[in-house]
C-alpha cells in the first residue's frame, strides 16, 4: 500500500533532486511521495541528504517541474501539488478528477498537463487557477513538451501540435 518504487525521472535544480515515488498503474491506487535532496553530498547520504518529504500525495509516476521557486507534481489520482521547492510546504492542490500519468509543462507562466480526460492549462504560482480545460479525443499520458513556439501535446489518437497565430 505504500510508497514502493521510483518510475519518474528525478528532476535537478540548483543542487536538489526531486523525485516522485509511485508504482505502476497496474497495481491501482495507494500511497506515494515526493523527496527533496541535497545533490552535493557524495558517498552513503542516505540518512544526510533529505532535505524535505511531501506524503500528501498518491502514487505517482509523473516528474516534478520546478520553476519560481515552486514545484509541481501530479500524482496518479489526476491531482496536482504545487510546493514550495525551499521547505516542502504545500501551497495548493488541484484535483483534475482523472487519472494522470504524465507531467507537468511550465512555460510561459502556465502549467500544461494532460491527463485520461482533458488538458489543462492553469496559472503557475501560488495561488491555483484554471485557464483552461480542453477535451482533446483521448487520453494524454504523456508530458507535453514544447519547441520553436508549438506546443506539442500527444494523446491515444493524435499528435495536437498548437502555435500562437502572428
Amino acid at each position: 500500500l505504500g510508497p514502493s518504487q521510483i518510475i519518474a525521472t528525478p528532476v535537478l535544480h540548483n543542487n536538489r533532486i526531486y523525485v516522485a515515488i509511485g508504482q505502476d498503474p497496474a497495481h491501482g491506487r495507494g500511497r506515494g511521495m515526493l523527496h527533496c535532496f541535497d545533490a552535493t553530498q557524495t558517498g552513503e547520504i542516505t540518512k544526510t541528504a533529505s532535505i524535505w518529504t511531501y506524503d500528501g500525495i498518491e502514487r505517482s509516476m509523473s516528474t516534478a517541474a520546478v520553476h519560481e521557486g515552486l514545484v509541481y507534481i501530479p500524482d496518479l489520482s489526476g491531482k496536482i501539488h504545487c510546493l514550495d521547492a525551499d521547505s516542502g510546504e504545500c501551497c495548493w492542490v488541484h484535483d483534475t478528477k482523472a487519472e494522470t500519468w504524465g507531467g507537468v509543462l511550465v512555460a510561459d507562466g502556465r502549467l500544461y498537463l494532460g491527463n485520461k480526460r482533458y488538458f489543462y492549462v492553469l496559472a503557475a504560482g501560488r495561488e491555483p487557477a484554471v485557464l483552461s480545460e480542453i477535451r482533446l479525443g483521448g487520453p494524454a499520458y504523456s508530458t507535453p513538451i514544447t519547441a520553436n513556439g508549438v506546443l506539442y501535446v500527444a494523446t491515444g489518437r493524435h499528435l495536437w501540435a498548437v502555435a500562437r497565430q502572428p
